[in-house]
């Protein structure tokens, strides 16, 4: 059985993206690592093709002003280059555990002849010291089961899905080329039980995540609505009220120890500037 792993990343040094851990976690994953980049000028892709040989680039322009619609463009990208059985989606602040990396493989090698996919266990981690287990997400693909009857793009009719970067099968693509198409089945799925630890906005200062969240709220609004911030001074308002929200969820403790093998060290090293040491005071 042959793994892939694909994300999509642009900018990944100068937005303080733990990518390079991440991809660490990917190659200790998988046979293939395949990378969307957007086009960046930081000197990230050359740092990633230096990691391993196991990583390919694929350049895809990603614009400074997007919208929802790149998303399902560049995973499409990603899934369509990946050889293996498995293609694995994951974002690149996304790392494996190494606890965790055998089961992974042995359930999706179970699966091979009766899952068109099957879900991780993303867990968040807020801060230093604790996490909590955010959602079941089908982000594995059995390209041997389904060949490309499922893709990345938007949902049809009922459970639309708002950012447009889910699984589903696909129906037609638009004249933008978004695909589109239905929720997967139920029965088509199958979960892993595996968790993979998102390190969301956790090495960012606060400048740093203002800047991010404010773009990003622009396409979101671009595309949806003004839930994530009616400007961009709003949209910093926004991201500390999810952040609150999400200091209040019933959370699993951790140590320096318990996080993955490749980012411990990054870990120890932070600064009480940065998100994830202690949510700039929020956590206290």
């Amino acid at each position: 059985m042959k793994l892939s792993i694909h994300t999509t990343t642009t900018q990944a040094e100068e937005r303080n993206y733990p990518y390079l851990e991440a991809l660490k976690s990917f190659c200790a994953v998988a046979d293939e690592v395949i990378v969307v980049d957007g086009g960046s000028t930081d000197g990230s892709v050359e740092k990633m093709l230096a990691l391993d040989p196991k990583i390919k680039v694929i350049t895809l322009p990603w614009p400074e002003e997007y919208d929802q619609a790149e998303f399902p463009k560049h995973l499409n990208a990603g899934l369509e280059a990946c050889t293996g059985d498995w293609a694995i989606k994951c974002d690149i602040d996304y790392i494996f555990h190494e606890k965790d990396i055998i089961d992974l493989q042995v359930r999706l090698r179970g699966h091979s002849d009766k899952a068109a996919a099957m879900t991780l266990e993303k867990f968040n981690v807020i801060n230093r010291f604790r996490g909590f287990r955010k959602a079941r997400i089908p982000f594995c693909i059995n390209l041997g089961y389904s060949g490309n009857a499922i893709r990345y793009g938007r949902m049809i009719g009922e459970g639309l899905s708002d950012d447009w970067s889910y699984p589903v099968l696909a129906k037609h693509t638009d004249e933008f080329g978004v695909v589109h198409g239905e929720p997967l089945k139920d029965f088509m799925v199958y979960a892993t039980g595996v968790d993979v630890w998102n390190y969301d906005y956790f090495f960012r200062t606060k400048e740093e995540t203002k800047k991010l969240f404010a773009r990003n709220a622009r396409a979101w609004r671009r595309s949806v609505d003004s839930s994530w911030g009616k400007d961009d001074e709003d949209a910093f308002t926004v991201f500390l009220a999810q952040a609150r929200g999400r200091l209040q969820k019933v959370f699993v403790p951790l140590e320096v120890i318990s996080h993955p093998v490749f980012i411990r060290e990054r870990i120890a090293a932070m600064t009480p500037d940065m998100f994830g040491f202690d949510n700039w005071g929020m956590s206290k």
